[in-house]
């Protein structure tokens, strides 16, 4: 008596069976990731370059004078691609967070006072 390999009549050799599929082969390959996000933020400035303007059509609003918003921002704020300065690599997960934040270009930058 010949061994069967335990495998269903006629189907050892069935190149659709799960057991004769072929392992994925994976390649790594270069993409341009472009991602755009939106956050508010809180930020202190100078109550010197602040008035309170009203108007019928827009409310109260506040404008500003003298004070450059993306100099403050990046000054009191941790941006996404500054955040792998700061975070630590303690554990796998951390590492590969700390390697996922770097290298990030921001191709624009937007401040708008609310």
């Amino acid at each position: 008596m010949t061994e069967s390999g335990y495998y269903p009549a006629g189907s050892e050799f069935d190149p659709s069976a799960p057991w004769n599929e072929e392992e994925p082969k994976y390649r790594s390959v270069a993409v341009d990731v472009t991602l755009t996000l939106h956050k508010k933020v809180m930020i202190d400035i100078n109550e010197n370059n602040l008035r309170e303007e009203y108007s019928k059509r827009h409310g109260r609003t506040l404008q500003y004078q003298g004070v450059d918003l993306d100099q403050e921002v990046h000054a009191q704020v941790v941006l996404p691609h500054e955040a792998h300065f700061y975070v630590q690599g303690n554990t796998d997960k951390g590492k590969q967070a700390i390697e996922d934040l770097r290298g990030w270009d921001v191709d624009e930058f937007n401040t708008e006072l609310i």
